[in-house]
């Protein structure tokens, strides 16, 4: 043991690097939740605040990233300027599923976590279940924070049901404390 300086062993140090999984994030900021898209940029440009890599979308009848937007500029103006600039529209989700595919590219990966947020309702359109299929089985989650209740998801031109399965998890955020424990968990889930 005096070629080890005495220990009865040779000691090996193993690194672990942890890698923080990156967040893809994208709001419905149409006509049909103007009441909850204030509410729900801002959670999105918080994520960027408290989550190093974050690239946040917003849609109506088109996609559009805003994560300069939200680097540039304070969140009053950011969310001001995406609500005014992409907001309002006629949903379609279809259009920001498969622009979300084309947009990440390979960066959708098993180390990426992808937030939806919005109600679902599709305006009766076509809801591209295997591509929202394909972000799920890419990714390592894929969420979906919605603003409606559970009892209304199916109803009239919501895909919301037949989303909710093609997810890791879907829930009802109402409320700021919906989100900080949606937040909370999205946190533990990301340093875990």
């Amino acid at each position: 043991n005096a070629a080890y300086g005495g220990v009865m062993f040779e000691t090996f140090w193993r690194s672990t690097k942890i890698e923080r999984p990156r967040v893809v994030a994208i709001c419905d900021v149409s006509g049909s939740v103007r009441q909850y898209a204030r509410f729900l940029l801002l959670f999105l440009y918080s994520l960027s605040d408290v989550l190093p890599r974050v690239r946040s979308f917003v849609f109506s009848s088109q996609l559009a990233e805003v994560t300069p937007l939200f680097e540039d500029n304070p969140p009053e103006v950011a969310v001001e300027m995406a609500q005014r600039q992409y907001g309002g529209g006629s949903t379609d989700y279809a259009v920001a599923i498969r622009g979300l595919l084309a947009a990440t590219g390979r960066e959708l990966d098993r180390g990426a976590t992808v937030v939806i947020l919005g109600d679902g309702r599709n305006n009766r359109g076509g809801p591209a279940l295997a591509e929202l299929r394909e972000i799920g089985r890419r990714s390592r989650q894929l969420l979906w924070l919605n603003p409606e209740s559970t009892s209304v998801w199916g109803t009239g031109d919501s895909e919301m049901l037949r989303y909710r399965g093609c997810c890791s998890e879907a829930r009802v955020v109402q409320s700021i404390q919906h989100l900080e424990r949606f937040a909370d968990d999205l946190l533990r889930k990301a340093t875990g």
